[in-house]
């Protein structure tokens, strides 16, 4: 029952893929497809060396001879040829094998059934090969129609006057058509609605590079600022840690003359804290200096932020 199965390869049957056509004679459907390539083959046989074959040279051991490839194709009626494959693969008459009636009602049913898929198999597959051939054909004639459109446009646009003047941008109008005038509006001047519509256009442009250059002073302006976490930004911050520094009873580790580590407390010891980067640009009169402490005077301090104040 493999012709059943054929039927949903379009008469291809085998294991896939190993597929095997079961139709392989040259039937009067397909005549004409194959005489064509056989008369291109013939061409090539008898046309002079390089087009075709070399006749001194000679073909190779294993490749048909040249009578063969020559030789004219005999096609054969489909109809004529299933009835002579039925009579070959299934006799007319198929003997009984068995006394049982219903085993050799089966096998006769089963012989009917072949005849019937291998007749649509056979079928299917001429018609398949003729679509093939039929869709090449309107390939064909599709890519001859799009190379005559090309060509007859490239002669339209190559058309001059007598008088051989090449196209520039002043003169190309005399040589376009209608239809590449709208195609390339260079060649024409703009109309004044055309006109303010590039204008707009060219000043949304400017804007958007504008704004985008503010964008990107404004991104540079944020990670400014986000380095220099911890450092003083304003008189509110100044004060806040001035505060901080004076109020902590914390004992702060320095270095002193000789290289030895030390602590001080920050109210005893003001000469660790006047090295701050915090209080360098705090001036002088803002502190009083006795032998045992230093002092900040803190009414000092807001006067000088008011009278340095931006």
């Amino acid at each position: 029952m493999g012709y059943k199965q054929a039927l949903k390869h379009n008469g291809i049957s085998g294991r896939l893929p190993k597929t095997v056509k079961i139709l392989k004679p040259i039937t009067s459907k397909i005549y004409p497809y194959i005489k064509k390539e056989q008369n291109t083959l013939n061409q090539q046989i008898v046309s002079p060396h390089p087009h075709g074959f070399d006749k001194s040279i000679g073909l190779p051991k294993n490749y048909p001879s040249i009578e063969e490839l020559t030789k004219p194709i005999q096609a054969v009626d489909l109809n004529e040829y299933i009835d002579k494959k039925l009579s070959e693969m299934i006799p007319d008459e198929v003997p009984a094998k068995s006394d049982n009636v219903f085993l050799n009602q089966l096998r006769l049913k089963e012989n009917e059934l072949k005849k019937t898929y291998f007749k649509e198999v056979l079928k299917k597959e001429e018609d398949k090969i003729v679509q093939d051939y039929e869709y090449i054909q309107k390939l064909e004639k599709e890519e001859k129609k799009h190379d005559l459109i090309s060509v007859s446009k490239f002669k339209n646009t190559i058309k001059v006057k007598k008088d051989i003047v090449l196209p520039t941008i002043e003169n190309i109008k005399q040589y376009l058509t209608e239809e590449d005038r709208e195609a390339y509006p260079m060649v024409r001047t703009l109309t004044p609605v055309e006109l303010e519509y590039e204008q707009a256009k060219e000043e949304i442009n400017l804007l958007k590079a504008k704004k985008t250059e503010e964008i990107a002073k404004m991104n540079l302006l944020q990670n400014l600022i986000k380095q220099l976490d911890g450092f003083i930004l304003n008189e509110h911050q100044l004060s806040l840690k001035i505060e901080q520094e004076f109020e902590s009873n914390e004992e702060t580790p320095y270095v002193d003359e000789d290289g030895n580590m030390k602590h001080a407390d920050i109210l005893k010891d003001f000469s660790a804290i006047k090295e701050s980067r915090l209080l360098t640009e705090l001036d002088d009169n803002l502190f009083d200096y006795d032998k045992d402490e230093s002092i900040v005077k803190f009414e000092h301090l807001v006067k000088y932020l008011k009278e340095n104040k931006s």
